[in-house]
């Protein structure tokens, strides 16, 4: 009995744990700052979870381009 119980704990903690599907995203974007004018356009983001986007969804980054000091995406949708 007790070594029973060493084999299903364990295999009922890995069932548990689903790990979310990954897919394509469409998404705005808009590099802002710099005294430019803001430059928007349409992306698309593979291999992210929907919780992948939600956490970066309208939420500011530094821009590794030059021009620009930020960066966001918004309004994205599953393809």
């Amino acid at each position: 009995m007790k070594y029973l119980l060493l084999f299903i704990i364990p295999g009922l903690s890995i069932t548990a744990c689903k790990q979310e599907k990954q897919y394509c995203w469409t998404c705005n974007y808009t590099y802002i700052g710099s005294g430019k004018p803001d430059k928007t356009g349409d992306t698309t983001l593979c291999n992210f979870t929907k919780t992948d986007i939600e956490l970066r969804a309208g939420k500011t980054f530094e821009s590794a381009d030059t021009a620009y000091m930020l960066w966001m995406i918004d309004n994205c949708r599953q393809q």
